[in-house]
């Protein structure tokens, strides 16, 4: 399923590349790192981190140009979102809610059913997309992305655990999605 999606959306991307790539630029690979960073509010480069990044860091986009896109560089892209967002989540979760960062609206003792209801859901998906995308979402995209934060909920027991995995999948959708990737 996940290579499928993959080579899906590699495609997608030449074909998108031949029509449209030279009105649009891809962050290049200091400026992901950079742009999720700053979205996350994660700044910390603690070893593994460093690590992560650098073992990878050829797999990015050097120049930004459309055609760098490859399955590794998704790939890579995913990883250093799924990082920081579950550090940021992490960083949230210890803070009193006035003082997080991104999810003021939720109460992290409260398993996806209580803690998730439609409200915080919107509330989750315009904090991410400011955070993320540099813009809020339109109606169309927050009933899509309201979908899939429901999608996951049904996956998931119902529990302040899963609450946390599914606040992370969500961001990490956000953080790695092609229009966080895009150079404004």
């Amino acid at each position: 399923m996940k290579k499928k999606l993959l080579l899906s959306l590699f495609l997608f991307l030449i074909f998108f590349n031949n029509v449209f790539g030279e009105v649009f630029r891809l962050k290049d690979f200091r400026q992901i790192l950079t742009h999720l960073q700053q979205a996350t509010n994660v700044y910390e480069r603690s070893d593994s981190l460093n690590t992560y990044y650098f073992s990878r860091i050829s797999s990015l986009p050097k120049t930004g140009s459309i055609d760098e896109i490859t399955p590794h560089s998704i790939q890579t892209t995913i990883g250093l979102s799924s990082f920081l967002c579950e550090k940021m989540i992490i960083k949230d979760l210890n803070l009193a809610p006035e003082k997080r960062w991104a999810h003021q609206v939720i109460d992290f003792n409260l398993a996806p059913s209580e803690g998730l209801l439609l409200n915080r859901r919107i509330e989750l998906i315009k904090n991410y997309s400011q955070l993320f995308w540099l813009r809020d979402p339109d109606a169309e995209e927050t009933k899509i992305l309201d979908s899939f934060i429901q999608d996951l909920m049904a996956s998931y027991p119902d529990d302040s655990k899963s609450l946390l995995q599914i606040l992370t999948a969500t961001c990490v959708s956000f953080a790695a999605s092609f229009d966080s990737q895009l150079a404004i």
